[in-house]
């Protein structure tokens, strides 16, 4: 059967790379194919391409001769068929985005839970939000955790003295404070962190760029910064799916604080990050990791068990069966 999976995205987010996961999955497969929308017009200005978007998404809602693999992004109706489509939730929460994305989520999940598709096949990431589908009564939802490609993870010191050297950041320890967006917590950890005398980065994509060091890095000078940092900040507003960043500082041995937000709980708890759920206690808790006052103990076994193989056995069960 041919199977198609629908994308929206892309940008580096977690929810892409999970989706390119997905792909190299079913790269051999001579009947799979990636069918994507693009919005055209920015801004305000997209609210015209929403009945656009909409019928996009209702065409592959209808399908009979293939099996559709979407994201929650594109699930505004529900399969014709439930058997042959699939929809993979990343998270269910609109707190701290901007006006146009929060009214956007409001809609799509009041369009989901109104028609109450208990039967639908679901896919998500976190034991956090399997919990949550089977309380809404969802009868078909399975947990597949997104992998990492383990070798990519050893970066080496001689790295990061060059790195340091390159970016002018040998004088002061760096915090890392992920991406510069108020949803991602940035805000809060600025202004809990900026009197510390160290070197206050960000990266990727935000529109708080301006405040803190932010930097523009290809995914190894990315991995180099986290391994560089003497602690990452990852205090997130809004109900995590996962939280990449975490993931990958502890694979590379930075301490994590996290807000625990969403799925971000279980990566925490399980691999050795700390949570953290105010603001006000960050810089108390900052302070006990730098002088090692707090002893911060690292689940390598568990952050390595994340491999792709697991993944892809997974995804191609699920597609078969």
């Amino acid at each position: 059967m041919k199977v198609i999976r629908v994308t929206t995205s892309s940008k580096g987010y977690g929810g892409s790379i999970y989706e390119r996961y997905i792909d190299r999955v079913f790269a051999n497969h001579p009947d799979y194919s990636v069918v994507g929308y693009r919005f055209r017009l920015k801004g305000l200005f997209r609210i015209l391409e929403l009945p656009f978007y909409l019928y996009f998404c209702w065409s592959f809602s209808r399908n009979k001769d293939f099996f559709v693999i979407r994201n929650f992004n594109t699930a505004f109706f529900p399969f014709f068929n439930e058997s042959q489509g699939i929809t993979i939730v990343f998270h269910v929460d609109e707190t701290g985005s901007g006006f146009l994305g929060s009214m956007f989520q409001k809609l799509l999940e009041k369009l989901f839970f109104a028609r109450q598709r208990f039967g639908e096949k679901i896919v998500v990431i976190a034991k956090f939000w399997k919990d949550y589908f089977i309380q809404k009564n969802y009868r078909s939802v399975t947990l597949i955790y997104c992998p990492y490609d383990m070798e990519s993870y050893e970066v080496t010191q001689a790295e990061v003295t060059d790195f340091k050297k390159k970016y002018n950041l040998s004088d002061k320890p760096i915090f890392y404070l992920g991406n510069p967006q108020a949803k991602k917590g940035f805000l809060g950890s600025y202004a809990a962190l900026k009197s510390f005398p160290a070197y206050l980065v960000t990266s990727g994509e935000g529109e708080l760029k301006h405040l803190a060091r932010h930097m523009f890095l290809g995914f190894r000078e990315y991995l180099t910064l986290l391994k560089s940092a003497q602690i990452v900040v990852t205090m997130s507003e809004f109900k995590e799916g996962w939280c990449r960043v975490a993931h990958e500082a502890l694979l590379l041995g930075t301490p994590v604080i996290g807000s625990g937000r969403g799925g971000m709980g279980e990566l925490l708890k399980e691999g050795g990050g700390l949570v953290c759920h105010d603001f006000q206690q960050l810089p108390d808790l900052v302070n006990k990791i730098t002088s090692q006052q707090v002893a911060v103990s690292i689940n390598e076994q568990y952050l390595k068990s994340f491999i792709f193989e697991n993944f892809a056995r997974d995804w191609e069960h699920i597609v078969q069966k």
